[in-house]
């Protein structure tokens, strides 16, 4: 279903000299947020996966993304914020739906839906309910992503067209999990608009050691088309 941009009107209203008090006072509604436009399905959904052509380097090679309090994570249960708890799925997969306009977002009946998007600091992150451009920080990464795979592979591994390379990050929680996890997941390398030079955004402050070596190195499968019985929802 493509969402089209909602229309804005401008009302200009002009007001008479009225006495001081309450009734001189004119209440002004802010704007709405500006919706954002999806496009069509570019990929059935499906979950993402961590992989590497060195099983034996990442101590977490083909589990899963799971969705958990606004960010991403391998090794970390899902989190279901519903006010209801009952309206909580009971699968807790995470599973995310590409759109032609270069857009990824969770597939679940939060709501609205939900984006995923890169923050300033690498963190792959997604929204709360009630996607607008409203509730995405400043200087985040919210398009470009897109699904490739080589003939000799199976499914197409997930990149972004702003970031260089098809790599993302792993990065344990503390000293003590570096090989038992959990994970957060960040994306490192992006494309500056000018130029087409390269930022890092991953420093040694922006993970939870505070030490970037720390990290392992892995590519995201997306496994288009495998589907759960119940999609997860989160807020």
């Amino acid at each position: 279903m493509i969402v089209k941009a909602a229309a804005f009107l401008s009302l200009i209203v002009t007001v008479t000299a009225a006495p001081p008090g309450p009734a001189a006072a004119i209440a002004q509604a802010p704007a709405a947020a500006p919706v954002i436009d999806f496009g069509v399905p570019e990929q059935q959904p499906g979950p993402l996966t961590a992989t590497s052509q060195d099983p034996q380097g990442i101590p977490f090679q083909n589990k899963l993304l799971n969705a958990s309090n606004g960010t991403f994570w391998i090794g970390k249960p899902t989190s279901c914020d519903l006010p209801d708890k009952k309206a909580c799925p009971e699968k807790k997969e995470t599973m995310v739906q590409l759109w032609s306009t270069g857009v990824l977002t969770l597939t679940e009946p939060a709501p609205g839906g939900q984006q995923v998007f890169i923050d300033r600091t690498g963190v792959l992150s997604y929204t709360s309910a009630h996607i607008n451009a409203n509730n995405i920080p400043q200087n985040s990464t919210t398009r470009g992503f897109y699904a490739a795979k080589a003939p000799s592979e199976g499914s197409p591994q997930l990149y972004n067209r702003l970031s260089e390379g098809g790599y993302w990050l792993g990065c344990p929680v503390n000293k003590e999990g570096i090989r038992s996890g959990p994970w957060k997941v960040f994306k490192d390398r992006i494309i500056m608009a000018k130029g087409g030079s390269t930022h890092n955004l991953v420093q040694d402050a922006s993970v939870p050691t505070k030490r970037k070596a720390d990290c392992f190195v892995f590519r995201l499968v997306y496994y288009a088309g495998l589907s759960y019985d119940v999609a997860a929802a989160w807020q």
